[in-house]
């Protein structure tokens, strides 16, 4: 029998917070982030899963992250050589858990009559 989309969700969030990457006592919180970051994917099919590619260049994304944060981020190296996201345009910090990114879209052409 095949699963709707709704109990694929609940059934992937079920084994989330069974998983060690949750930390005892946030499991209904973490339920609850991980169905609304599934049913968010589902609505934005142009969004780049992590774990299907990462970038190919030094750039400017958009990321979503596991906690529902959508940030322009960097792709960029440190100085030991490993890529991550960082936050732009200041690269201060790592964004942590990105699951999804997309080029940032192109910017609107004016025309000659928009001063």
């Amino acid at each position: 029998m095949t699963m709707t989309r709704e109990e694929q969700r609940a059934k992937a969030a079920h084994e989330y917070i069974q998983s060690d990457s949750v930390a005892a006592g946030n499991e209904v919180l973490a339920f609850d982030d991980f169905i609304n970051g599934a049913k968010w994917a589902d609505q934005h099919p142009h969004w780049i899963p992590v774990e299907e590619r990462k970038p190919q260049e030094r750039g400017h994304y958009l990321v979503y992250s596991q906690f529902g944060d959508v940030w322009l981020s960097e792709w960029m190296q440190d100085k030991e050589g490993r890529w991550d996201w960082y936050v732009a345009p200041i690269c201060v910090g790592i964004i942590s858990k990105v699951t999804h990114w997309m080029p940032l879209p192109e910017e609107p052409r004016k025309e000659e009559n928009d001063e």
